[in-house]
């Protein structure tokens, strides 16, 4: 087993020390792998000095676009996007160097989305030996993983004007599916072979680029290397002008990651088979993840079940584990929200969880959206919004977490953000789940636009869950349809009996706004269903 990673900024006791961060920025500003414009490199230099100097605090867009970029003092960030132009090229870049040559460094410098201040992180074990204090050496849980091989995609129409096609939907491709966290990446350099890191990795994910009539044709496929089967296969064309093929790659990038390493992806569906006849205490964490994710996907009492105890059994053998943690703060969540008995304090419980992966895991997407879930439960709305945004922030492009932070934000009141980016997921994502349809139904309630707001009521297909008769139900009363909202409020109570008596509770662990429960109340009243 892997020992645990340590991770600081670099005046946090047991963090890099400055000749070790700047003898790490050194190697990475003069590798040929680091891909930045003069600029680009400044920019580092700059705000890691600054950093090193104490002074992180003022590292805003303002003093980068005139300490670095040149712009006088009349600069305004609204109509002068370089900074944040410039900060997300050199992103990629450091993205990119980590992939292929800084793989074993033993520091990690970032500078994380909606913000300009560098982080730098320890990435290879600390020894035992030395000194932090209380701190003890772990094992990564991660490192037991499925790990993914990128290859170079391979230019098989004989143009070499194309290579850097190929080059470079692997590059992005590797560094969108890094982003999703439930995987290891590995990517090697141009003209290494995949048989040169046999024994590395399980899965390689590989393509070719060929002539097609109207332009190239991309196929990609994944091989499971330890059944030496074929798991997933697929085609795309584009035309040659630069607007199709950058949509091209984009669409290529964000489809291919989500499909083969996504939460439902193939990579977890085919682990999944393998350890559906393990007993929990059998279980690695990732097939006790995958039991979670089963839940998530079926939401039955079954599958949640089975969660909890895998997730239970997975966090006592690696309670560091943040992936884990984060999947136990969900279930502890939905303990509470549905006043499920048996449990105590479940929302402490969750909080928790949730905090203790954050420390864990503190640019994790998912780990702060789920942060962000349980300050909703807590009716800690703005520290929700925030968190939920600095979620977004993390990747941008991840489906599936899109209809999650919609739900959050709509929840919360952020009735800008929340419904678009709702409709977003539903837009982008045909497995989008059902709390989509949830937050627009929310704020066609709050708009009082009864009509929209039973659309997305029907659109939300999961009759088994009592939200489903609930809102149809409530719905129906505020449009006077009381015959066809009383079969739904039946619906309702065959699925929660107790309704009548936890109906308020339940409601406002969902709802925060006053106005919009009473509105739901009101039209569970005019199909017969009081509340006591």
């Amino acid at each position: 087993m892997a020992q645990k990673y340590k991770s600081s900024a670099a005046t946090s006791p047991g963090g890099p020390a400055r000749d070790d961060i700047l003898q790490q920025l050194k190697k990475i500003t003069s590798s040929p792998e680091f891909h930045v414009t003069e600029q680009q490199l400044d920019f580092l230099n700059f705000v890691v000095s600054e950093a090193l100097h104490g002074r992180s605090t003022e590292l805003k867009g303002y003093l980068v676009a005139t300490k670095v970029f040149g712009r006088t003092a009349e600069f305004d960030a609204s109509s002068d996007p370089i900074v944040s132009i410039q900060a997300n090229k050199l992103r990629r870049a450091l993205e990119r160097y980590y992939l292929v040559e800084g793989q074993r460094d033993p520091i990690r410098i970032d500078i994380p989305k909606g913000a300009y201040i560098p982080t730098f992180e320890w990435m290879t074990p600390i020894k035992a030996d030395q000194d932090q204090g209380d701190s003890e050496v772990e094992t990564l849980p991660e490192d037991s993983w499925p790990t993914i091989l990128v290859q170079p995609f391979k230019n098989m129409t004989g143009d070499p004007e194309q290579n850097f096609l190929g080059l470079g939907i692997s590059t992005e491709l590797a560094i969108e599916i890094s982003c999703f966290e439930n995987v290891r990446v590995i990517y090697p350099r141009e003209g290494t072979a995949a048989s040169d890191k046999t024994g590395e990795f399980r899965f390689l994910l590989d393509g070719q680029i060929f002539n097609d009539t109207e332009g190239i044709k991309l196929a990609v496929y994944l091989i499971d290397t330890k059944a030496g089967t074929q798991l997933w296969g697929d085609t795309c064309s584009t035309g040659l002008s630069s607007e199709e093929i950058f949509s091209f790659k984009e669409q290529v990038v964000r489809g291919v990651a989500t499909k083969v390493c996504g939460e439902f992806g193939v990579i977890p569906k085919a682990i999944c088979k393998e350890s559906r006849q393990k007993k929990p205490i059998n279980l690695s964490s990732y097939e006790a993840l995958l039991r979670f994710w089963e839940y998530e996907r079926t939401l039955t009492p079954e599958s949640f079940t089975r969660a909890l105890e895998a997730l239970t059994h997975a966090v006592q053998l690696e309670p560091d584990c943040s992936h884990v943690l984060g999947s136990l703060a969900i279930l502890y969540g939905t303990i509470h929200n549905l006043d499920i008995g048996g449990f105590a304090d479940p929302l402490d419980q969750a909080v928790e969880y949730a905090e203790k992966a954050a420390i864990m895991s503190p640019n994790n997407q998912r780990i702060r959206g789920i942060l962000a879930m349980v300050r909703l439960y807590s009716n800690e709305l703005a520290a929700a919004i925030n968190e939920a945004h600095r979620a977004l922030a993390l990747n941008p492009h991840s489906l599936f977490v899109l209809d999650g932070l919609a739900w959050i934000l709509t929840l919360a009141g952020d009735w800008e953000n929340g419904p678009c980016l709702a409709e977003k997921a539903i837009r982008l994502n045909p497995y989008h789940r059902a709390i989509a349809h949830d937050a627009l139904w929310v704020n066609y309630l709050r708009q009082q636009q009864f009509g929209l707001a039973y659309e997305e009521a029907c659109d939300r297909h999961r009759p088994d869950l009592f939200w489903d008769p609930l809102i149809k139900a409530s719905t129906l009363g505020l449009l006077d349809n009381k015959t066809k909202g009383q079969v739904c409020a039946q619906k309702l109570l065959q699925l929660r009996p107790d309704f009548p008596q936890k109906g308020r509770r339940l409601i406002g662990n969902f709802i925060k706004f006053e106005e919009i429960a009473s509105r739901i109340e009101e039209g569970l009243r005019r199909v017969g269903l009081d509340i006591l």
